[in-house]
């Protein structure tokens, strides 16, 4: 399992680098967690189709931006099935 973090976009809310994301998930048959800029659901949608398979959300939970239940209701009506919690 991998953590990508893009040190350029953590804490600025622009979403994750889709690129660096998709350019490791293309070379790697690992796990890959996105980390570094997410703000909304749709961003971490945007990751998990870049080939993400995971979305580190610290900063927009740590400054209550939004909420866990949110962000799984949000990420449902884009389509996104997601595991019960």
């Amino acid at each position: 399992e991998l953590l990508v973090t893009s040190h350029d976009r953590d804490g600025t809310g622009f979403g994750y680098d889709l690129d660096l994301v998709r350019a490791i998930a293309d070379r790697v048959d690992a796990p890959l967690i996105a980390s570094g800029g997410a703000r909304t659901a749709a961003d971490v949608e945007s990751a998990f189709r870049a080939g993400a398979t995971g979305a580190l959300l610290a900063g927009v939970l740590h400054d209550d931006a939004t909420t866990v239940r949110n962000l799984r209701l949000e990420l449902a009506s884009l389509g996104r099935e997601l595991r019960p919690c």
